[in-house]
């Protein structure tokens, strides 16, 4: 391939990855803040509908919405314990019901 044309495909691919970290709440040090839902089913090799039943059985931790924002959006460390297995996810969200969340006097 000749070089202008490998320049051009790492442009795209560079400008891809910006477009997709956006979408799925990355932050700019690589960190996510939250997973989607269709990125949940795609992290966890299911349906969408699936991962609704996950959240339903309280394995995947909901973030709260915005006013305007009707997608649904979830814990990236809730998805990735159920990627592990069920039963860490059941552990992440046991140890997550029981930290303080008020200030340390």
């Amino acid at each position: 391939m000749s070089a202008a044309l490998l320049e051009r495909l790492d442009r795209i691919e560079r400008q891809l990855a910006t477009l997709l970290a956006r979408g799925a709440g990355v932050r700019t040090d690589g960190a996510r803040t939250r997973v989607s839902k269709d990125t949940a089913a795609v992290m966890l090799n299911c349906s969408k509908r699936q991962v609704d039943r996950y959240a339903s059985r309280g394995l995947l931790a909901k973030l709260p919405k915005g006013p305007k924002d009707r997608t649904t959006y979830f814990d990236p460390a809730s998805v990735d314990a159920l990627v592990a297995s069920e039963d860490a996810a059941r552990e992440w969200i046991a140890r997550r019901k029981y930290v303080p969340k008020g200030k340390i006097r």
